[in-house]
C-alpha cells in the first residue's frame, strides 16, 4: 500500500486546463480540503490530500501549514501550495478577522490612520485580540449618546 502512494495518488486528480489546478477526485472532508489514506490494512490513516502532493514534490513535509495560493481548496497542484505561518494563513483568508484587518476605511467611509485609530486589546471567544475604532465615530457616538441623557427626564 506504501510503495504504491505516487501511483493511487496521480489516479485522484485531474488538470483544470484554464486554472492549472489539480482538481481532487478522491474524498473530501466538510471543509472541502481532499482527504487521502495512507497506511497497512488496520493502521489506516487519512490525511490531506495537499500534504500528500507537497510531499511527493518536495520529499518532505512542509515546515509549517499549506495555502493554497489558488484559493481553490480541493486543489493538489504542488505549484499553488505555499507554506506559511498559521496566522499567515489566515490572514489571507476570507474569516472575519482578515477581512477586518484589510479595511482601510470605517464603515462610515473614514480613514484608519494612526491619528484617527483608537487601538485597544478586546476579548473575543475568550482570546485576546486587538482591536480598533475610529476615532471621529467613537466621537459622534458619545456626542450622540450624551444628548440622549442630557434630554431624558429625570425620575
Amino acid at each position: 500500500m506504501i510503495a504504491n502512494i505516487p501511483a493511487r495518488f496521480e489516479k485522484l486528480h485531474i488538470p483544470e486546463p484554464n486554472s492549472g489546478c489539480w482538481i481532487w477526485l478522491g474524498t473530501v472532508d466538510k471543509a472541502g480540503y481532499g482527504r487521502f489514506t495512507i497506511g497497512r490494512p488496520g493502521t489506516y490513516k487519512m490525511t490531506g490530500a495537499h500534504i500528500i502532493s507537497y510531499i511527493l514534490a518536495h520529499g518532505k513535509r512542509p515546515p509549517s501549514e499549506l495555502d493554497h495560493t489558488c484559493k481553490l481548496r480541493c486543489c493538489v497542484n504542488p505549484a499553488h501550495l505555499e507554506p506559511v505561518t498559521h496566522y499567515e494563513n489566515l490572514m489571507r483568508g476570507d474569516g472575519w478577522g482578515a477581512k477586518n484587518k484589510r479595511k482601510t476605511h470605517c464603515d462610515s467611509g473614514h480613514p484608519f490612520s494612526a491619528e484617527n485609530t483608537y487601538v485597544w486589546i478586546g476579548t473575543v471567544h475568550g482570546r485576546s485580540v486587538k482591536m480598533r475604532q475610529c476615532r471621529t465615530c467613537g466621537r459622534a457616538k458619545t456626542k450622540a449618546y450624551m444628548q440622549r441623557k442630557k434630554e431624558k427626564p429625570s425620575a
